[in-house]
């Protein structure tokens, strides 16, 4: 099963490339602005799991977002996209 989803995947990146589409448009992955320390937007995000001023956890199709700074204020948000300000020391993936 793994291997099938891995040839469909790759698959799927070729006829990309051909066209000159971007992954995240057609594989719903995480796209992720940072401007300088103060903004962050993401896009293709599917849940907020934790908002906290230190800290906000997002939820996106296959992995989680973590966002840590200080004073951090969700400042844009719609279905698909989120902004974030304040002091952005650092993100990972979970």
């Amino acid at each position: 099963m793994r291997r099938r989803k891995q040839n469909k995947k790759s698959s799927v990146k070729k006829w990309l490339d051909q066209f000159d589409i971007p992954e995240d448009v057609v594989l719903d992955i995480p796209r992720i602005t940072l401007l300088d320390n103060t903004e962050m937007r993401v896009e293709n995000y599917k849940a907020i799991l934790e908002y906290e001023e230190s800290g906000i956890k997002l939820a996106c199709k296959e992995k989680l977002i973590q966002i840590h700074g200080e004073k951090l204020n969700i400042t844009v948000i719609t279905d698909d996209e989120i902004s974030i300000s304040g002091t952005i020391t650092g993100f990972s993936f979970a």
